[in-house]
């Protein structure tokens, strides 16, 4: 069984949901602003993690959106199909592509899917597998 690591927005999610991450949201409406950011899941990847599930791997997600959000974006994600068997939020901030890193690290996961270059990166001089998605893209 190995540790399958994928980010949420912009890479299990189509687009960045409005890099909620880095948005300020009162709590009364984060639900409403999750509901209407959100955009269309991204079916390549979602077919990706449904093969490991059924190879018996583990799914961890993590996630650079505030820990806030923890119990919206489960059933986001629950509601979406879209199966996993553990979440990590790192938060929000400058610094939080460092933070995922280090989270993966310490996950000790052994391929890493992600939007961000930076984070692909730094996991690369890691030296964890790690994989840039651009879009409906591997690479």
């Amino acid at each position: 069984m190995k540790k399958i690591g994928f980010d949420i927005d912009g890479t299990i999610t189509s687009k960045p949901c409005l890099t909620l991450s880095r948005m300020r949201i009162p709590c009364p409406l984060i639900r409403f602003a999750i509901k209407l950011y959100c955009p269309e899941i991204n079916e390549r990847v979602v077919n990706l993690i449904k093969i490991y599930k059924k190879r018996g791997d583990k799914v961890i997600l993590i996630s650079s959106r505030p820990k806030k959000v923890k119990l919206l974006t489960k059933k986001y994600l629950i509601k979406k199909g879209i199966p996993f068997d553990e979440i990590l939020f790192v938060g929000n901030g400058p610094n939080a592509w460092i933070r995922k890193v280090i989270e993966v690290r310490k996950a000790e996961i052994d391929i890493f899917y992600d939007d961000d270059e930076k984070v692909i990166q730094a996991l690369k001089k890691n030296r964890i597998k790690s994989i840039l998605v651009i879009g409906e893209d591997f690479s």
